[in-house]
This record gives C-alpha cells, sequence and structure tokens, in this order.
C-alpha cells in the first residue's frame, strides 16, 4: 500500500467533513465530488474499499493509547496493526491485510475485518 494512496483518501475525508460541517444543506452528493474534482484536480476515491479499511483503523489507535495511557490490558494485535502503520509494513492483498512489526505479524482476511473492528471497539467501550 501507498502513502500516496492513504492521503488521497484522507484528504477526501477532510474535505468531506468539511463540507458537511459548513454547507448550508443544500449540496448534492454529486455537487460535493464535483468540487472534490475541480478543487484537487482527481476524481475523489470510492471509500468503500480496502484502503478505507486500514484508515478505519485509526479510531482504533486512538482508543489503544487512551486504555494504554490508563493502564488498562487491550487487545495487543491493535499494538501489531499500530507498529506496521507507523513504519509503512502493511499491504492489503486480494485475500486481506497483512501487518508486519518488530513485536509480531497479523494477517486479517476482508471477512474477519469487520469482527475485528467489532471486537477492539467493543472491549474499548466496555473499559472505558
Amino acid at each position: 500500500m501507498q502513502i500516496l494512496a492513504i492521503n488521497s483518501y484522507l484528504k477526501h475525508i477532510e474535505f468531506l467533513l468539511n463540507s458537511i460541517d459548513n454547507a448550508d444543506g443544500s449540496k448534492t452528493i454529486g455537487e460535493l465530488r464535483n468540487e472534490f474534482r475541480d478543487a484537487f484536480k482527481t476524481n475523489p476515491p470510492h471509500l468503500l474499499s480496502q484502503h478505507f479499511g486500514i484508515i478505519r483503523l485509526i479510531p482504533l489507535m486512538l482508543m489503544r493509547e487512551e486504555l494504554k495511557n490508563k493502564k488498562v490490558q487491550y487487545d495487543k494485535r491493535i499494538s501489531i496493526v499500530r507498529h506496521a502503520l507507523a513504519h509503512n509494513n502493511f499491504s492489503a492483498t486480494g485475500s486481506g491485510y497483512e501487518f508486519i512489526s518488530d513485536i509480531g505479524n497479523l494477517k486479517i482476511s476482508y471477512s474477519e475485518f469487520v469482527d475485528f473492528l467489532w471486537h477492539i471497539e467493543n472491549d474499548f467501550y466496555s473499559k472505558a
């Protein structure tokens, strides 16, 4: 996975959130897509893709930090993901995600990904 691709997705999400916060409510999704295309001279990325899944992990890393700061036990798999993302050592393949770090490796298929997110989030909210 390339950092440039993730940057593109983050820029698109930032653009959409800013538009939602500051728009008067009369703009359509199509108009927002056209504004993005005009502002950045590129087509907006499709958010429902494997790359968006990587971005979906960002809140989980923030949850991990909060639990770590509170000295509460948390799922160590999120540490592997955090280290792999921080060192750009991960990939999205046809079968799923692979995260490689000095504290361990983790492979998650796309079908397991939603359950992984659900587990981490529910664990956090039960301890928060």
